[in-house]
């Protein structure tokens, strides 16, 4: 899994997809943890989930889309 914020990548983390049977092991935005403590600050806008992993050129050409 890569993280890209605002068209800038910000880190990656191995993601065992084997394991997304069932549609609550996604979180974006918290954490399963205590949950004031680990949810994202801010406000998100836009998500997108692919089946591949997307090339720097394609990411920059979303986001300036």
């Amino acid at each position: 899994m890569n993280l890209y914020i605002d068209g800038v990548f910000r880190g990656s983390q191995e993601f065992p997809t084997k394991d997304l049977t069932n549609i609550n092991q996604i979180r974006i935005g918290n954490n399963v943890g205590n949950l004031s403590e680990c949810a994202f600050a801010g406000q998100i806008d836009d998500v997108g989930i692919w089946n591949r992993v997307l090339t720097q050129d394609e990411i920059t050409a979303m986001y300036n889309g």
